[in-house]
């Protein structure tokens, strides 16, 4: 009498139906343990993809910090460079001014005495 069997399946003696519990037991019982197994690989997976978001999480804050310590530096450099601007405008306006001023005191001083003549 094998499992398939219809005798198997519907009747028999007492330990014909013990057999056939068994049977299903076993049967069952892998069938739990592809489950049970499936389920742990599911557990597993689940940690790791948490693991994986709280790492990015801390990844995406430090990346956050650092690139507001970048846009402070950026623009404590632009202060910078603006306040160096205006210092070499206003040195490029005082040298001008001094060859300017040096042109019309030639001139007053009669440099230009000698050209026309």
């Amino acid at each position: 009498m094998t499992p398939q069997s219809p005798e198997y399946e519907f009747g028999g003696t007492a330990e014909q139906r013990l057999e056939k519990l068994i049977f299903y037991a076993v049967r069952h019982g892998n069938i739990l343990s592809h489950h049970a197994t499936s389920i742990e690989d599911i557990r597993a997976r689940l940690l790791s993809l948490e693991e994986d978001r709280q790492r990015r999480a801390v990844q995406d804050a430090r990346t956050e910090e650092r690139d507001k310590a970048l846009l402070a530096e950026m623009e404590y450099v632009k202060k910078s460079l603006n306040a160096l601007k205006g210092v070499l405008n206003k040195a490029v306006a005082i040298i001008f001014g001094a060859i300017l001023l040096a042109v019309v005191k030639w001139v007053l001083e009669g440099g230009l005495s000698g050209v026309g003549s």
